[in-house]
């Protein structure tokens, strides 16, 4: 069950409401969003996330209809054997970013309905982000845990001794585009690939 305060409830636009079955509250949340944040909290309850919650989701009033834009922070507690025993978290209304975020909804939206591999990684070859397509086009998983792929796990030791170098052109010139030989997770098959490299610059 989630328990919500009266700050909570107001942010929802629900008067009484306090102590709703977890599902049930999914319903509060933006249709659009509600994957979203069930994906966020159920990768929070588990051990190897070290609990931490941290999402935004925009949320229709109940009984006011106002859209609001919410960012949810928290965190699980586990027992010794790993089982989540509590969560708690915080509600802060952002709808000041609403504009923002929805900008970032449809380019999320383009980017997993794309038919082209899509992909994120670190310097240091973390993978952060694959869309469907990749996910389809290598074979992973859609289970697996993207922090424990690495970019080498991508490629042959030949092909990735290639890439690394046109990592460095990369960083060098901020892009590349030409020929790259992926390799698929579960056949080994070599995948001719016409891929585009960018350097993404945190602010």
């Amino acid at each position: 069950y989630v328990v919500w305060d009266e700050r909570c409830r107001a942010l929802f636009g629900i008067s009484e409401a306090n102590n709703l079955p977890y599902e049930e509250t999914l319903n509060y949340f933006h249709k659009d969003d509600r994957q979203v944040v069930d994906e966020a909290v159920q990768n929070a309850l588990r051990p190897e996330s070290d609990g931490q919650l941290d999402v935004r989701s925009r949320v229709v009033g109940v009984e006011d209809g106002i859209i609001r834009l919410i960012r949810f922070t928290g965190k699980a507690f586990f027992d010794e054997a790993g089982n989540a025993t509590r969560f708690s978290g915080i509600a802060m209304d952002v709808s000041n970013e609403m504009d923002a975020y929805e900008e970032q909804q449809k380019l999320k939206h383009l980017v997993d309905n794309s038919p082209d591999y899509m992909g994120i990684a670190t310097s240091k070859g973390v993978v952060e982000f694959l869309n469907p397509a990749a996910f389809k086009l290598m074979g992973i998983e859609s289970s697996v845990n993207l922090s424990e792929l690495r970019s080498e796990d991508f490629f042959y030791p030949e092909e990735f001794a290639r890439i690394t170098e046109i990592y460095k052109i990369v960083v060098a010139n901020g892009s590349w585009k030409g020929r790259i030989y992926l390799k698929h997770f579960i056949t080994g098959e070599e995948i001719p690939c016409h891929a585009s490299y960018e350097i993404i610059i945190d602010q």
